[in-house]
Parts: structure tokens; sequence; C-alpha cells
């Protein structure tokens, strides 16, 4: 009775898996294992087999711009060919190589060491239309560049140096006030006073990431990879996004965005970041009080289970949605780009203040678009939710073929989106942060691979240090007695209960679960001495 009144009267309860849930890497039966890696073998193809400037993949089949983030995509990309088989050892770094150098030798398409969204695809210059220099693409540029410098190390991890440390931050953060927001939040972009000179004078769009979504989660963790703190940010700037809280059809409660229900919000940063092996975090313990402790690979298994029941429920009747036709997110669709979504009921955070801790209400509304699912966003799922697994298999079995072009003879796997409306339709063209999302998140739901190589760099070990977050070679929750995540338990957990004992909400060492550490959870580590490789990654 005393825990109960404790845990209502504390902080806001955490966001916490099941005790043992299962974390990726998965294991596939040997039909599924064929399917993801001819998927990541045309993924591969797409962004490495058309390219533009400097051996940079275009943004989309046939498109006048690269995208700077599909660059990154296809860095990462580059770093699993060895393995698979789809180039040589030194093919593959050579190319990784090579284009490292054209973007640090291509001058003009960086502003403070940030890059712009697009550069042209034949001159390798900023285009005259909106050219922003945007913080997210740089993010992931650098996220997969860290991927390949871990691979390759040598020369390919000096320039990915280069690149990293070039960057400053410093010059994105917004010291203003915007729309209610205290000053120190990281803007969205730079753009041109004038669209025409793309790099001429400019200022920061006053819009800032204030949500802990993984657009904003993975751009502020890029920051604290610049070694130099005058160019970095805040740490705390971690901390300090925003977790407004929903409750999902399962009565789930979760971290959200109040501007987008599209899945991608919520597995772009894990595509990098192996949140399966980070576990909670705790922003009580830095002050942020109207700030829940999350897990957020357990959050996004829960936004998967909110996208598969919306898509099943499917209210509005519409073609492609339910059990093989989910989730909802951003691609193209028989009438163009669209960005459907869908939302949990948000739910207040008592002792909050608006808009800084959570957002005003209204905006939340779902939006099925007209039925469109893209194959890239059932991939990112499979990272949380194994059975997106029934989603690859369905699309890549319709008959006639709609959305599968076979590998084996020159196709690049899965188009980008179908809808089965009207005769079926598939999208023509190919874009490359969602080939390149495809790819990596297969290859973390089966090796972890890429997750194992972001965090072995060092500069990524220093943001994690600078910013207070942890891994373990163990999933968290994997053995929930193994507190310390070290693969075993053993004395050291006995002494991380005593430590953390009493009313203790969201520790790990809280083994059963019920907010506080106490003699209970003693009992269930000395039951369990012993090795345990719940979730432990290949070395």
């Amino acid at each position: 009775m005393l825990t109960a009144l404790l845990a209502m009267a504390g902080p806001l309860p955490p966001i916490l898996p099941e005790i043992g849930i299962e974390r990726p890497p998965w294991v596939f039966e040997a039909d599924d294992e064929s399917l993801l890696e001819s998927a990541q073998f045309g993924a591969f193809r797409a962004l490495t087999s058309v390219t533009a400037y400097g051996g940079m993949v275009r943004d989309a089949t046939n498109s006048p711009v690269i995208s700077m983030a599909g660059v990154g995509f296809q860095l990462a990309a580059l770093a699993l060919a060895p393995e698979h088989g789809w180039m040589t050892e030194l093919e593959a770094e050579t190319k990784a190589l090579n284009i490292l150098q054209e973007i640090l030798n291509t001058p003009g398409i960086t502003k403070h060491g940030l890059y712009y969204h697009w550069i042209d695809a034949t001159s390798g210059a900023p285009r005259p239309d909106w050219d922003g220099v945007s913080t997210v693409d740089s993010a992931l540029l650098y996220a997969g560049a860290i991927v390949a410098g871990s691979r390759f190390g040598g020369l390919v991890d000096d320039a990915v140096t280069e690149l990293l440390l070039a960057a400053d931050w410093s010059k994105f953060v917004l010291t203003d006030e915007v729309s209610g927001f205290p000053s120190g939040y990281l803007s969205l972009a730079w753009e041109p006073e004038n669209e025409a000179e793309p790099t001429g004078s400019g200022g920061l769009m006053p819009f800032a990431w204030v949500d802990a979504m993984d657009e904003e989660r993975l751009t502020v963790f890029l920051a604290q990879t610049q070694l130099d703190p005058t160019k970095s940010t805040n740490p705390n700037l971690w901390w300090s996004l925003r977790r407004p809280i929903g409750i999902t059809s399962a009565g789930e409660r979760v971290v959200y965005s109040p501007y987008s229900g599209a899945f991608f919000r919520t597995f772009y940063a894990q595509l990098f970041m192996d949140t399966p092996r980070m576990g909670p975090d705790n922003p009580a313990s830095r002050g942020f009080q109207a700030r829940t402790t999350t897990d957020f690979w357990e959050n996004s298994r829960r936004h998967a289970g909110l996208h598969r029941d919306r898509a099943i429920s499917n209210p509005e009747g519409l073609p492609t949605l339910g059990a093989t036709g989910w989730p909802l997110t951003a691609s193209l669709s028989p009438s163009g780009y669209a960005v459907p979504g869908v939302f949990p009921s948000p739910q207040s955070i008592p002792g909050s203040n608006r808009p800084e801790d959570e957002p005003n209400p209204g905006g939340t509304n779902p939006a099925y678009g007209d039925g469109t699912v893209a194959v890239y966003g059932a991939a990112g799922a499979l990272m949380f939710d194994r059975r997106a697994m029934e989603v690859l298999r369905y699309a890549r079995n319709l008959n006639p073929p709609l959305v599968w072009n076979e590998p084996s003879v020159g196709g690049f796997g899965y188009r980008d989106a179908w809808n089965e409306g009207n005769g079926g339709w598939s999208a023509s063209k190919h874009i490359a942060i969602d080939d390149g999302a495809l790819l990596v998140a297969i290859e973390n739901v089966r090796t972890g691979r890429v997750w194992s190589l972001f965090h072995e760099h060092p500069f990524v070990q220093i943001a994690m240090e600078r910013i207070g977050l942890s891994r373990s070679s163990c999933a968290w929750g994997g053995c929930p007695e193994d507190v310390d995540r070290d693969c075993v338990v053993a004395f050291s957990d006995l002494l991380a209960v005593l430590s953390d004992w009493g009313f203790n909400p969201g520790s790990p060492a809280d083994v059963n679960q019920d907010n506080a550490v106490e003699f209970s959870d003693l009992l269930e580590v000395l039951s369990a001495i012993g090795p345990c490789n719940a979730g432990k990654l290949p070395e």
C-alpha cells in the first residue's frame, strides 16, 4: 500500500516493457531470412547503382538533386557490403572514401559545417530553390558516416573525423524565445533570405526541435559528437525535449509527436542508436520532473501496435490497410507525396506548463490518407514488432507482382509504397532515405551490426557520456535480474539493488517493476545467479 501511494505522489509513471520481453536481433525462419537478404540487396543496389555527382546517391530515381541524408544511408550501406558479399572490402572502402572526400572538397555546400538538405545532382552546388541547411539531414549524414568510419577505419575514419569536427552546432541554437519556448533549442534549419541565392545571407528558421521523437533525439545526440564544447550544444538539451503523453488503443502510455502521427517519427534515430541495449533514461535525475522516464524501444513498440490496431480497424474502409498493410508513414502515393499517420489519445501531464512541457490541445486527428502503405515503414516496425514480417511477406508475394522487383535479375527489391485500390498502384521511384532505412532496419533485426558499428565509434561514446546515457552488451530487460547488464547475474547485481534501495520508479534494480527497490528484488536476483545472454549482440 505504501509503495502504491508513493508511486501516485512521485515522478511520472515510467514507460517500461513487460518483464522478459524479447528484443532484437530476432531469429527468423529460413524463408524469411532469404526474403530479408534479398530486400537488403535490392535496397543496396538502389543506393549504389544509380548515382550522381561524386558518386553520391540521388534523392530519388531520376531526381535532379542529391539528398545529404540519403548519402548518409549510402555510406552505412557500403559499411555492410563486404559481409553480405555485395562488394569486396576494397571496393566498398574505396567508394566510401571517395564519397567522403567529395563531400569535404565540394565548396559552398555547408553553413558552419552543417550541410544543405539538397545539392544539385550534376554540379554538386546548392540549388536556387528552397535549399536550407538542415540540422536533421546533417545528423543523418553524420550517423551513416560514423558507421562507415567504424567499419573501415583508416582514411575513411579520418575523413569522418574531419566531417564531424567541422560542424559548429552552436550556430544553429535559437537565441530568442520562439512560439512560447525558451531559447536554447536547435533550429530545424538555416535558410537563405532569397531562394534564388541559396549561398547568400540568411538566418535560422524560427522553428525548433522541441519534442523527444526520433528526428529530434538523433539531431540533439549528433550535436554532442562535436568534441569542442564551444561548437556543440548544452548536453541537457536531450533531457529538455518535451515528452507529450498519450494513451494507445491498447491502453498503453506513449511519448508521441503532436505534429505528425507518421510512423517514421518513431524509429529513425533507432536505426543507429541501440535502444534495445540502452534501456530507460531518467529525466527526473537531471531535474526535468515533467519528462517521463522512457525506454524508447518500448515506446516505439507501443506505437507500432497502435498503427497495426488502427490499420486493422480501418475506420474509413481504405484499401491496403489491415494486418498485412501497416504502419502509416510518409511516402509517395497515387496523388503525390503524402504523410498519413495516427495519434494516441493525449493525456495531460500533472504540474506541467504549456507549451514548454506539453503541447496545447488539438491537432491530433488521424490522417489515414488513401490507404497507401510504405514498405520501409514495415521494415522499421520490424525493429519493434515481429508481426511486421507479415507485411513484408505479403508485399513480396502479391501476384501479379505489384511491389517487388527481383534483385537477382537486376531489380531493386521493394518499391517505395503501394496501394491496392483502383486496380493497384505502386511507386515508380525509389527514395534514398526510404531504401536506406529499410536496409539498415533489416540489418539490425538480423544482426544488430549497424547498432554495434555506430556505438563503437569514440565520438559516439563521448556523446553518450556527455548526455548521461549508457549502453550494455545485453538487451535491457532480457534478464531483468541482470541489473548492471553485463550479461551475467552476479554479486555486482546484488550490490546494484542495495545501492538503489527505496522508492525508485524506472530503476533497473526494480526487477519486479513495482516502483520500489526492496527485498523482493534482492530475492529475484539471488534466484537467477548465473549467465544471461538475452539479446547479446555478436562480436
